[in-house]
């Protein structure tokens, strides 16, 4: 004997699916914060390939200074290098080496 499924639980694998997709894509992505830290945000422009656009983007992932990039392990470069669609540019222009010395 067959059972129909109901509309609700033939639309649970597909919710399943969907949560995992989401948390399969937030995977790797950096820590942010929900505001600067107490002395306001760093100036991310300062690091060479990040001008005022891909600073505002950076500060809406909660990314506001300078150790917080300095800190961003392999899968946090790649996970905010496809967010930004940069193709290896963060790897490139060495933010993570940047962001180290200006850190300090």
């Amino acid at each position: 004997k067959t059972v129909a499924k109901t509309p609700e639980a033939a639309a649970k694998p597909k919710a399943a699916s969907a949560v995992k997709a989401a948390t399969d894509q937030e995977k790797g992505r950096p820590q942010g914060l929900s505001a600067p830290r107490a002395g306001g945000k760093d100036d991310l422009k300062v690091i060479s390939g990040v001008g005022p656009k891909i600073e505002t983007t950076l500060n809406d992932l909660g990314i506001y200074h300078f150790d917080q990039v300095a800190a961003w392990k392999k899968a946090q470069i790649d996970w905010v290098d496809g967010y930004l669609n940069f193709k290896g540019r963060i790897q490139r222009d060495k933010w993570i080496a940047q962001a180290k010395k200006l850190s300090k």
